[in-house]
């Protein structure tokens, strides 16, 4: 089976869509039955061709500028990669012979797949964003996002959230739901690495304000007014860091928490097998801190986090963790008291986090698509007759 993937974002970017594709093509590069060409943007003014494994090709596209923020484009910047991709698309079917396209976002990579469905009636599948969903506001977006859903072999939303939001949204098509996946081999636990005198607490994201790291710091300190033997670990950097250390050192807990800046993901590996709990204090329905509680899922630890959109697919109240109140410390310092104080309860919810982590691991999650492939394949030839 030959597959074009479409996506304007790809790592090593930490967006959701990007890390999907990522880890679906690093899969797909281990089954030599396949064969994948993966169009994407580039962040200069240069073609790059990359290659994953023997059977994945990744062409990186300019739109014309010499250094480019993928966070900052414009729509006009994404109709000018659709545009390009179209294009480059249909360079790549006159050589090749592709059975489905995979689209990662419904604006502008599905609307590349629509044209390249009416073109050369190649089936697609598509992965609606909750950005997507975001854009119907606007209606010269909607009306191709639209037309993109009602052609498409297969809509498949990343959690039972925007699955919701698509049929909110009058999506007139049956709903496929394929979780996000769980880098289960790159991430792990080791507890021999945990420190048995003291408890830590890690806390990976973006340290901005729409994070609520203050709130955790908050609960820190009430924590630590209790246990001496705690310390906090944050991983991540952003705006709000200066302030946060100001917070930390007027609440007389800074020599216990430490700002660990921006760490790669190898090297933070190291770090949530080192940790007792994972916290998540996100204000942020975007969810890209999703990404680190899988992280924290394959490293085996009970997750303490904020009830944000996406999560309910990853933690299960009182099974690996618990939800929390937005906004409060206490309930912050209460639900993570429970795990310092019952070590039996929190091995157990680690086990559960890791054995989630493996029902959820990408090798699966990258057959549940191919699943999907290759029904749009054998659709498409019954339609044709």
């Amino acid at each position: 089976m030959r597959i074009l993937f479409l996506n304007h974002e790809f790592s090593p970017q930490n967006w959701e869509a990007g890390n999907a594709s990522f880890y679906l093509l690093r899969e797909y590069a281990k089954k030599p039955e396949l064969e994948v060409d993966f169009v994407t943007i580039s962040t200069d003014d240069q073609y790059h061709l990359l290659a994953m494994g023997e059977n994945i090709s990744i062409h990186c596209l300019p739109i014309g500028k010499k250094q480019l923020d993928i966070n900052s484009l414009t729509k006009m910047e994404k109709f000018h990669f659709a545009r390009q991709a179209y294009r480059f698309s249909l360079e790549l079917a006159s050589k090749n012979r592709y059975d489905v396209s995979h689209a990662f976002s419904s604006f502008p990579s599905g609307l590349v797949a629509l044209w390249l469905k009416k073109k050369i009636k190649l089936p697609y599948v598509i992965s609606p964003q909750k950005s997507d969903v975001e854009m119907l506001g606007n209606k010269i977006i909607s009306f191709y996002v639209f037309k993109v859903w009602k052609k498409a072999s297969f809509l498949v939303a990343d959690s039972r959230r925007l699955g919701q939001l698509l049929l909110a949204a009058s999506v007139k098509r049956e709903i496929k739901i394929i979780s996000k996946g769980v880098d289960a081999g790159s991430f792990f636990p080791d507890s021999d690495k945990q420190d048995a005198e003291k408890f830590t607490i890690l806390c990976d994201s973006q340290i901005l304000p729409i994070k609520g790291i203050r709130f955790l710091i908050q609960a820190f300190k009430i924590l630590s007014g209790r246990y001496e033997k705690i310390q906090l670990l944050i991983l991540g950097d952003g705006n709000e860091r200066k302030s946060l250390y100001d917070l930390a050192r007027s609440l007389g807990v800074i020599e216990k928490i430490t700002f660990l800046g921006d760490v790669s993901r190898e090297n933070s590996l190291g770090y949530y097998q080192k940790a007792h709990v994972f916290a998540s204090a996100s204000q942020d329905n975007q969810v890209d801190n999703g990404v680190s509680i899988r992280f924290a899922l394959a490293s085996g630890l009970p997750i303490v986090t904020s009830q944000v959109d996406g999560v309910e697919d990853l933690v299960v109240e009182g099974w690996n963790g618990y939800f929390v109140g937005r906004s409060v410390a206490d309930d912050f310092a209460e639900k993570i008291e429970i795990l310092i104080l019952d070590k039996n309860l929190r091995i157990s919810m680690g086990k559960n986090s890791f054995q989630l982590a493996q029902d959820l691991s990408w090798e699966r999650i990258a057959t549940q698509y191919e699943y999907f492939y290759n029904e749009t394949v054998n659709v498409a030839h019954v339609q044709e007759g």
